[in-house]
């Protein structure tokens, strides 16, 4: 018994550091998918609302309540831009083309000065482009997020009077 409790508290502390980067937070209004298969329900979408007297609450086609300790996994829709990628692609591309054009500029200058001041000033534009272009595209993926606290409670189950439920967040 005591090699089991030894085990598991090392397995529940490797399992804490890889989850900490996790947030268990999730603002009102954000769009959510909640796995709850004793309800019937696999990656319900819906609108998050809140959290009242035990149950979760969702407004897909209707406000859906669930059990916190029936509810598998809720998963959490983050949107956001790219202004990095962005800002990289446009570097590039600038550079490639001030390099190309950089030989038809007049001065004093030798060709591959030309060419070296060109991309030079040309991928720092491009740099900029590429930070507006890439912070208005937006990507949308669907982070887990984590339960907040550690709940016993009894869901009632079809063909059984009631289940009861643990589930453990850390």
């Amino acid at each position: 018994m005591r090699a089991v409790a030894c085990t598991l508290t090392l397995a529940l502390l490797v399992c804490n550091a890889s989850l900490s980067a996790q947030t268990s937070l999730v603002e009102p209004g954000a769009r959510v998918r909640v796995t709850a298969p004793d309800f019937g329900f696999v990656e319900q979408v819906g609108t998050y609302e809140g959290v009242r007297r035990g149950m979760l609450v969702v407004i897909a086609d209707s406000t859906i309540s669930f059990p916190l300790a029936a509810v598998y996994r809720i998963e959490v829709q983050r949107r956001r831009g790219h202004p990095w990628r962005g800002a990289g692609i446009g570097f590039l591309g600038g550079a490639v083309l001030g390099a190309v054009i950089g030989p038809t500029l007049g001065g004093d200058l030798t060709e591959g000065d030309k060419r070296i001041i060109a991309a030079g000033g040309l991928g720092l534009v491009g740099s900029l482009v590429g930070i507006g272009v890439g912070s208005s595209i937006k990507t949308e993926r669907w982070e887990t997020m984590m339960l907040d606290q550690l709940r016993v409670s009894a869901v009632p189950r079809c063909g059984a009077r009631y289940v009861f439920g643990l589930s453990v967040a850390f």
